[in-house]
């Protein structure tokens, strides 16, 4: 009896072993094919609403999701690295043609009338949106998701070219505001000046693609405002701008940033944020006043115009990372010498 009762636990304790060791598959084993992939879309439930767009998913699609870190701003593509091919569900009556790349640099778009789009993401239950470029780790499909905007929350100036219109104002009181991606059949292509300041109801706000600036005080004193993503194609970011949006604590930056405007995020509540490889200037008091801001990761290879009040003046809390071979650019740069001390390297251009 003693002899079964230990062949039995001897074999209980095997099956636990090789259980214990058994590898979940997973979306970034490059074996896995998963090309096909959410390209077959079943409803689970009847019941959706205007606003979420028709979006659906299958149980395949809920198992092509990949980490958030594959989301990347690094703007530097590897020609080393390996193509895979990305689909894409727009829930649109128009589609995107799939790619085969190892880089997707610009946020794909496509017209949604009544609708903004809000990002892509790995599954339409994700969380974390995908930022531009995206390194695809294996073949994926990636889905767009929509929000109503309401047309008569805003008030709308034509550009001075007729080509598209500018948010002049905002009447509403959501938290959570969606700004349209168009007015009249042309695009929306700047936040004017002043548009949004002193908004003490505004929670977090969905920019459209199509918006290329955003204008002197957009956001100033927008008490409430916790956090903001730029789309690709915003170039500049006017004075004052985000002006002491004193709970402002997360932002993402559109990789086609050029230039920070002067007290652009004057006294806000910004910890941590990156810098794309486009930004060429960091005009004064940009980032004074922040008593959160500590890291800063930058990856222009060539140093932007900065001022020594540009980031604040209590170097010694601040830790900034730029590429291996950027360091001695930016510390023998005459625009990054107040920062010298304060500047490390975050690895290689790969």
């Amino acid at each position: 009896m003693k002899k079964q009762k230990f062949l039995a636990f001897i074999l209980l304790f095997s099956l636990m072993v090789g259980g214990g060791c058994k590898k979940k598959p997973s979306s970034l084993d490059p074996s896995v094919d998963h090309s096909s992939a959410g390209n077959e879309v079943t409803s689970k439930t009847d019941a959706t609403t205007e606003e979420d767009s028709l979006v659906t998913t299958s149980e395949e699609d809920s198992l092509v999701t990949t980490s958030e870190e594959e989301a990347t701003s690094d703007p530097y593509p590897s020609n080393d690295a390996p193509a895979y091919t990305v689909s894409f569900l727009t829930y649109t009556s128009e589609t995107i043609e799939p790619m085969f790349t190892n880089v997707v640099l610009e946020m794909p778009f496509v017209e949604n009338p009544g609708f903004t789009l809000e990002g892509w993401f790995y599954s339409p239950g994700a969380d974390v949106a995908i930022t531009f470029p995206f390194y695809p780790r294996n073949h994926i499909t990636i889905h767009a998701r929509w929000k109503a905007a309401v047309i008569e929350d805003f008030t709308y100036e034509e550009t001075a070219d007729s080509n598209g219109y500018i948010i002049a104002s905002y009447t509403g009181s959501d938290e959570n505001v969606v700004i349209p991606s168009s007015y009249n059949g042309k695009p929306i292509v700047e936040i004017g000046a002043e548009a949004f300041m002193e908004n003490n109801t505004m929670r977090k706000i969905i920019i459209p693609p199509t918006v290329t600036n955003i204008g002197e005080g957009a956001f100033k004193r927008a008490t409430k405002l916790i956090q903001i993503t730029l789309p690709s194609n915003v170039k500049n970011i006017a004075d004052e701008a985000f002006f002491m949006a004193i709970y402002l604590e997360e932002v993402i930056f559109s990789t086609h940033l050029e230039t920070i405007g002067k007290q652009a995020f004057y006294q806000t509540n910004l910890y941590t944020m990156t810098i794309p490889a486009k930004v060429k200037e960091i005009k004064e008091e940009a980032f004074a006043q922040c008593a959160n801001l500590e890291e800063i990761d930058l990856r222009p290879l060539t140093p932007p115009v900065c001022y020594p009040n540009s980031l604040g003046t209590n170097y010694s809390r601040l830790w900034i990372t730029v590429y291996d071979e950027a360091y001695d650019a930016y510390i023998n740069s005459e625009y990054w010498q107040a920062y010298a001390s304060s500047i490390g390297t975050r690895g290689e251009l790969q």
